[in-house]
């Protein structure tokens, strides 16, 4: 995260221990300085903060914060330290105690899920930083077995946020980055608004996958080893029909059945697919270890531990493009950066 010091700060030689605290994540490069106004510059340096309790390594350190600053990365979450009001600043005592927490990146289930949220970074983040960050717990998962997002954020603010230095609505103090599955049956499908709403509100960063659920992004290569009648039948599908199909359930109902939906119907072209296939696309995995309900969820999740790049991004090529020409694996990496 990126934090601006004002003028009035370094005023206050008050301000000096904790300024002190603030300047260990800057020597961490866990959270870098912002010191792009001239007076704020000038009180830095005129500060006893910088003249009587800084080394040399230290004042070396900030300048090199006031050069960078002047090319600072304007997509980064940005925090400003001033006492002059509390609406619109940090005091340094609360900026500090809202920096050290770290990132949560929130998932449906955490046993299931980080595995390809991984596999994204691992593989799309080329600086390393979220690798480096998530080492030194910047960043972790996040979820409460059998609750949804909104219960464990609204549960966050109600019993961890009782700090008498939290001025502030409770929800400006989160540190939170939320992806969720689309649940979309086929590709016009829309998503509910019950699931994006609560963070709209709260102001929460959040990234809803284009396909239907994280499964529906396992490579093609790595299911075509898992040697199934099952997988191998999926992977004949069209690239967009892979992307809404439930992976886990299957087609989960008889193909004469009268209460197909007709989007799905036409979606998926039923009426074109033959019996004998559509028989082994109705019931699901067919193999032991990845067997529909929790075992399948836990196990299956497990292979996007050999995921490589390449592979990954052909799964992805059809799929419509992000801000910047970024695919949906770099932009996540770059909404997560955002925040850290």
């Amino acid at each position: 995260m990126q934090v601006r010091i004002h003028k009035d700060i370094f005023n206050d030689s008050s301000n000096n221990d904790v300024l002190n605290d603030i300047l260990a994540f800057f020597r961490q490069d866990r959270h870098h300085l912002i010191l792009d106004d001239f007076d704020d510059i000038e009180a830095f340096k005129n500060s006893t903060w910088a003249q009587n309790e800084l080394n040399s390594r230290d004042l070396k350190l900030i300048n090199e914060f006031i050069v960078a600053s002047t090319r600072r990365e304007k997509e980064k979450l940005l925090i400003s330290l001033s006492n002059e009001n509390n609406k619109d600043f940090f005091s340094p005592r609360e900026a500090y105690l809202y920096l050290n927490q770290p990132l949560i990146v929130l998932v449906e289930n955490v046993e299931y899920e980080p595995p390809i949220i991984n596999a994204i970074i691992r593989n799309f983040d080329n600086t390393g930083e979220l690798g480096n960050a998530k080492k030194q717990i910047w960043w972790e998962f996040g979820m409460a077995a059998g609750s949804s997002a909104e219960q464990v954020i609204n549960g966050k603010i109600e019993n961890s946020l009782s700090n008498d230095e939290f001025v502030k609505p409770k929800e400006n103090y989160l540190r939170y980055f939320v992806i969720l599955d689309s649940d979309k049956k086929y590709e016009s499908d829309i998503v509910s608004e019950g699931r994006y709403k609560f963070m709209n509100e709260k102001k929460i960063l959040f990234h809803i996958l284009y396909k239907r659920e994280k499964e529906n992004y396992m490579p093609d290569n790595i299911l075509t080893g898992l040697e199934s009648d099952y997988f191998n039948n999926y992977l004949n599908l069209e690239a967009g029909q892979k992307d809404f199909f439930d992976l886990e359930k299957g087609f989960n109902k008889n193909k004469s059945d009268k209460d197909w939906k007709t989007e799905i119907r036409d979606f998926f072209s039923i009426d074109e697919i033959p019996d004998s296939t559509f028989k082994i696309l109705k019931n699901g995995s067919d193999l032991e270890i990845y067997k529909k309900g929790e075992k399948f969820k836990r196990e299956f999740s497990k292979l996007f531990n050999y995921a490589d790049k390449d592979n990954m991004l052909t799964r992805i090529s059809h799929q419509p493009k992000f801000k910047n020409g970024k695919n949906e694996y770099e932009h996540i990496v770059e909404m997560i950066k955002s925040l850290l």
